[in-house]
């Protein structure tokens, strides 16, 4: 049985962050805005078509740069390179915009300047909130995708201790199942020994299970479409 609560859950999640960065965006720019030019400076439309084309790259290129595709397996640490790219790749894409349309003039450079800062420090922040809810979401087994390892012992128990490691990535390691009569496994992870292959359909027929992991060396795949259980 599969469950799609995950699933929802990282839609959710997705979801807001796509949302919260175009905010943030929208936010720094105005606050750039207030803080360098304030009420002396007469707003004009240029400055609304910067801030809309400015939302339009932010959708595009964040997409581009695959910073909305993990969910549950959101790394920070590994985003942060890509996230000053593309909010770089923004302003660079708003500069060439005016220089073509010949606008670039009527823009303060130090706004633009101090929107890209504030921007980016906005954009940490935000996705660093965004990080530590992720992290309670995950504690509570809310977000959690439900994860059954078959196969080879010794290679299930290099991968748990990986995933032991990398909390943030939801995993939620139900246990072992082998394809030994007798296999050699230890439960020190927390991850119990279910029994041989053949239990499997039963075990999912009464439990929720997300996916079903076939943890095998190279040397072994081939042979393994050809065992019946």
């Amino acid at each position: 049985m599969q469950s799609g609560a995950n699933h929802e859950y990282g839609a959710i999640f997705i979801l807001c962050l796509r949302i919260g960065d175009i905010l943030v965006a929208l936010l720094s720019g105005w606050l750039a805005y207030a803080l360098y030019l304030g009420s002396a400076h007469v707003w004009t439309p240029l400055y609304s078509y910067a801030f809309i084309l400015v939302v339009l790259l932010v959708v595009i290129i964040f997409s581009y740069f695959s910073l909305y595709q993990s969910g549950p397996g959101l790394l920070f640490s590994k985003q942060l390179k890509k996230l000053f790219v593309a909010w770089s790749f923004v302003f660079i894409f708003l500069t060439i915009f005016a220089f073509i349309t010949k606008t670039g003039a009527a823009y303060s450079r130090l706004w633009l300047g101090l929107w890209f800062g504030l921007g980016f420090i906005g954009l940490l922040l935000f996705r660093a909130g965004m990080k530590w809810i992720l992290n309670f979401v995950l504690k509570k087994g809310l977000d959690s995708s439900r994860i059954l390892l078959v196969g080879d012992a010794e290679l299930s128990e290099e991968l748990i201790r990986h995933f032991r490691t990398v909390p943030e990535a939801g995993i939620s390691l139900l246990g072992f199942f082998s394809l030994q009569e007798k296999d050699r496994f230890c439960e020190s992870e927390n991850v119990p020994l279910l029994g041989h292959v053949k239990q499997l359909a039963d075990f999912l027929s009464s439990h929720s299970v997300d996916h079903v992991w076939i943890v095998l060396p190279f040397s072994q795949g081939a042979a393994l479409g050809n065992r019946s259980f």
